[in-house]
């Protein structure tokens, strides 16, 4: 009896690993490694840290210091959403509203020291491009579309310029996942309303 459940399992986990959806992300995952390992090279192997003093320094003077003194306050036990470290003080929660992946950098920061999220802000920053083109991906597979045309598409619109420009505000960048996600849940809403 057991023996039998396990072969179905060992069927079914097979025909998964050769369905063409599931080889093409595999492809994709790796298409897109490559090609962040290539641009993001500077950060992942280099000295340089994803930072940037633009014209409003927003990044360094603004979401580094915001970041860090999150961190510190988590790692003290002194966390509250307004922080009077800056200014007259401000709202702790304001950057974190649109971008889970913050939670990420934060847990970076709490366990290995606020100094670590400098280096491992491009890293969170490739997760959002990986997840931007399974979302995209996700979405183009609700139509008849083949399957290298679906990968394509979700591999340029991963490395499309407004995350890798306006990744610089970090929060702002989340928008390419959210926005195939808004795209999929309409296309999945019609086509229910549709069968009726």
């Amino acid at each position: 009896m057991k023996s039998s459940s396990k072969i179905r399992t060992v069927q079914k986990l097979s025909g998964f690993c050769q369905s063409p959806d599931v080889r093409a992300l595999c492809f994709l995952f790796l298409l897109l490694s490559a090609s962040c390992s290539f641009i993001f090279r500077d950060y992942l192997y280099g000295n340089d840290l994803m930072i940037f003093n633009d014209i409003g320094s927003d990044t360094w003077q603004q979401y580094i210091m915001n970041y860090t003194s999150i961190v510190n306050h988590l790692r003290d036990g002194s966390f509250s959403l307004w922080d009077f470290n800056n200014g007259l003080g401000i709202n702790q929660f304001n950057f974190n509203l649109f971008d889970p992946f913050l939670m990420l950098l934060y847990g970076v920061g709490v366990v290995l020291g606020p100094a670590h999220m400098l280096l491992y802000i491009n890293v969170i920053q490739i997760l959002k491009i990986m997840v931007a083109a399974f979302a995209f991906y996700w979405f183009l597979s609700q139509f008849s579309f083949s399957v290298p045309s679906k990968m394509i598409t979700s591999y340029a619109y991963a490395l499309n310029g407004f995350l890798l420009v306006w990744g610089q505000h970090y929060q702002f960048g989340t928008v390419v996942i959210y926005f195939p996600l808004m795209l999929l849940f309409c296309e999945k809403f019609i086509q229910k309303n549709s069968q009726r």
